[in-house]
C-alpha cells in the first residue's frame, strides 16, 4: 500500500491511501516520515506548525 495524493477544489494536496477520489485517479506521494514525539521542543513547535492535516478518504 503507498501514499497518494490528489488536488482538492481549493487547489491543497489531500494525502489518502486509495487509488481513486470522485472518479479522479491519485498520485504516488514522495514523502518522509517525520516522528513528533522524538523532535526537540523547539523542533517539534516547528514541525506542528508547518505540518498541514492529511485525511484519509
Amino acid at each position: 500500500m503507498k501514499l497518494k495524493f490528489y488536488i482538492n477544489s481549493n487547489k491543497e494536496k489531500i494525502y489518502t491511501l486509495d487509488e481513486e477520489i470522485q472518479g479522479q485517479k491519485t498520485q504516488d506521494a514522495h514523502y518522509k516520515f517525520v516522528k513528533i514525539k522524538d523532535a526537540s521542543h523547539s523542533n517539534r513547535l516547528k514541525i506542528q506548525k508547518n505540518t498541514k492535516t492529511y485525511s484519509k478518504r
